[in-house]
């Protein structure tokens, strides 16, 4: 199972004010699953945690993602981005109501499947 999903703006994460942001972007859609674990990372027990940047657009649609923190994984940390953009978000708002891109942070902790069989097929039963 994938572990954990981190997701948060970057004014959250640094404790600053971001310009030209008066309402931050909200997810609105989006998930994560197990179907999204590199099928090689699996195959090589390979696990690790990936955070990564993107830029929220005026559409609410990620664009731009960037490896902050890798995984030690080039496979996990382009599946991060890939599940980064598969969310949705309402778009950030200026002080006058106008949308506005803005910068997010994204991380998951890529843990191997509990309901992984790694040592190859179910054996067949006799029923």
């Amino acid at each position: 199972m994938v572990a954990m999903l981190t997701l948060f703006g970057a004014a959250a994460m640094i404790g600053t004010p971001v310009p030209n942001v008066a309402k931050h972007a909200v997810v609105i859609g989006g998930s994560i699953s197990d179907e999204l674990y590199p099928e090689d990372a699996r195959k090589a027990k390979t696990e690790g945690t990936a955070i990564v940047t993107f830029i929220v657009d005026e559409k609410g649609k990620p664009q731009n993602c960037n490896t902050l923190r890798t995984s030690g994984s080039d496979l996990l940390d382009a599946a991060t981005c890939k599940a980064a953009a598969g969310f949705r978000f309402k778009a950030a708002k200026d002080k006058n109501g106008r949308t506005v891109n803005e910068a997010f942070l994204f991380g998951i902790a890529w843990t191997m499947p509990k309901n992984l069989n790694v040592f190859g097929p179910k054996p067949e039963t006799n029923n």
